[in-house]
């Protein structure tokens, strides 16, 4: 990320690296620092872990009184959270949100702003009900198709693989099995890179061979040793401090552990502390090549790693491609697996952008996928929607500082909008650990940290339709209202009547409809949608990787949706 503006720079801080990172900045061509400054956090959807962080983050933000708007996808209009203000129990609206928040009923976004936005914040829906409720039917009028679609993707496949046999040479033939073998899950992507390196023209390549140094670093770790050298460090350097610097080392080390402070950090102030005290360091070598190895990681932007791997890709292609038959076959493969993605839901922005663009369109297609197309095309208007409902609020007061939370796949088109108006903008993703590919954040191509220093590294979120971030209005309420013990809840009822009335008469609607307030859209449970508590969602078979780890250093599976391998 580039060195960021003052106002980046004092926003940054703010919040605590255990709930994300700030992945980019951008800024309008006429480089004005002063320009009012937009966080975009990035979405996941219906991942759990996600959505908390999501709600530390922007509780972190709403703290500071120059954020003057929470604008949030999967909503509309201005939310109104006066009355929930109103209870004189806020202890128990914490509870039911954090109960809401645990089921899926609650996003982590709308958390915060139920108990942390304050008077002049404002939280606005900028998404468009008509655009929104046509992007669901177009997935409703496809999804039924997918299986006889998916079919005929495979039997044209086949034939693809049965002419590329034929008519491939040697050597494009075995990258290309190679290639296939990574798209199918049964080879690591640390496999991969050293395949799409090979002869490759590195000028300008950074990410790549940097991603397989740290990849050799990691393998050259003994934790084991690493953990006995630390102790061994931390127990020499106890000895030849002070009290107060003792428990200051704890708090700093605790900090570390916890993620709210970046490993590296730790690591590299550790490392003056021990000089300053007159430790050797060659004590220590472990530890050593540990620090060597978090600074390489710190390095790597998953973005920028996974546009070289696409660009390495398709040079090595067009290198080892001889004849017009051979590229003729290259193009229709690469349809053929833009194709899949699409009628799996699992393409990611650039992904779409590539099948949408006319070099593909002039391409032969296949029958049925109009519908699906259809389904992008307006997750498309939606971006435009939503940029404009964002500006149009923007533009209402003065706007210091803005938060806008949408999901990653409608980010690059916002953001581009944003930017030609004018405003900074500052991309946050929230730290995962782990992929919950039952919940609908499979689509995700990520690397996830546990105690490792390789946090997040994303390649493009899938589109993955944002349910009402807001939960039922009226159950919401009635559940808050319900948890007041005996003389409260009598209280209650007689300062809120109406509101009660109200709650429980829509609370116990037979149909599961949500009901929001005037200017919100009202949807109904479909249960081809998968939702569980009326809101509308997607839960659907994704083909891309993600890298899980699962003890202090090693990369130990690239999980999969159809497997689960080893990354290197």
């Amino acid at each position: 990320m580039p060195i960021p503006g003052r106002r980046v720079s004092r926003v940054m801080p703010t919040v605590p690296a255990q709930f994300g990172r700030f992945q980019k900045w951008l800024k309008p061509s006429s480089g004005a620092l002063s320009a009012p400054l937009i966080v975009h956090i990035q979405d996941v959807h219906k991942n759990i872990e996600a959505q908390k962080n999501i709600g530390g983050a922007l509780a972190a933000l709403m703290t500071d009184r120059r954020v003057s708007l929470l604008a949030l996808e999967g909503a509309f209009g201005t939310i109104d959270l006066k009355r929930l203000a109103a209870f004189p129990r806020q202890d128990v609206v914490r509870a039911v949100a954090d109960s809401f928040l645990s089921e899926n009923k609650m996003s982590g976004a709308a958390r915060a702003a139920y108990l942390t936005a304050r008077a002049g914040q404002d939280v606005v829906g900028v998404d468009d009900p008509l655009h929104y409720e046509a992007n669901v039917r177009a997935y409703k009028e496809s999804a039924p198709l997918g299986p006889a679609v998916s079919k005929e993707i495979e039997r044209r496949q086949t034939d693809l693989e049965r002419r590329k046999a034929a008519v491939f040479n040697p050597p494009l033939k075995m990258f290309d099995a190679r290639v296939q073998a990574y798209r199918r899950g049964e080879t690591s992507l640390g496999v991969y890179v050293r395949d799409v390196l090979c002869d490759a023209d590195l000028t300008g390549v950074r990410q790549a061979p940097l991603f397989l140094q740290a990849l050799a670093a990691e393998r050259e770790l003994d934790m084991a040793v690493v953990e006995r050298e630390r102790s061994s460090m931390l127990r020499d350097l106890a000895e030849k401090i002070s009290e107060s610097e003792r428990s200051s080392l704890i708090e700093e080390a605790l900090a570390a552990r916890s993620g709210a402070t970046r490993q590296v950090d730790f690591y590299t102030a550790l490392e003056r502390r021990c000089r300053r005290a007159g430790i050797d360091g060659a004590r220590f070598p472990a530890m050593k090549r540990y620090a060597a190895y978090l600074d390489l990681a710190e390095r790597i932007d998953g973005e920028s790693l996974f546009q070289e791997l696409t660009q390495l890709e398709s040079a090595a292609y067009r290198r080892l491609a001889r004849t017009d038959s051979e590229r003729a076959l290259i193009a229709q493969s690469h349809l053929s697996n833009l194709t899949e993605k699409l009628v799996a839901f699992s393409l990611t922005r650039d992904e779409w952008d590539d099948y949408s663009s006319p070099r593909q369109a002039s391409s032969p297609g296949l029958a049925g996928t109009a519908a699906f197309e259809n389904f992008y095309r307006e997750a498309q208007a939606r971006d435009k929607a939503m940029a404009e409902n964002f500006l149009a609020a923007a533009k209402v007061g003065r706007r210091d500082i803005l938060v806008l939370v949408t999901g990653g796949f409608h980010s690059t088109g916002i953001d581009r909008a944003l930017v030609k108006a004018g405003y900074q903008v500052a991309v946050f993703v929230p730290k995962l650990t782990k992929v919950e590919a039952d919940a609908g954040s499979a689509y995700l191509n990520v690397f996830t940290q546990e105690k490792t220093p390789l946090e997040k590294l994303v390649r493009g979120e899938k589109l993955f339709m944002s349910p009402n971030p807001f939960p039922n209005d009226a159950e919401f309420t009635a559940s808050v209202a319900a948890s007041f013990p005996g003389k409260e809840a009598r209280v209650m009822s007689i300062s809120f009547p109406k509101l009660l009335m109200s709650a429980k008469a829509q609370a116990t609607s037979p149909f599961g409809r949500r009901r929001r307030d005037k200017g919100t859209l009202a949807l109904f449970k479909d249960p081809t949608l998968g939702s569980n508590d009326g809101a509308t969602s997607f839960s659907r078979r994704s083909k891309s990787s993600c890298v899980k780890f699962t003890n202090p250093a090693c990369i130990s599976s690239n999980v999969n949706a159809r497997s689960s391998r080893p990354i290197s």
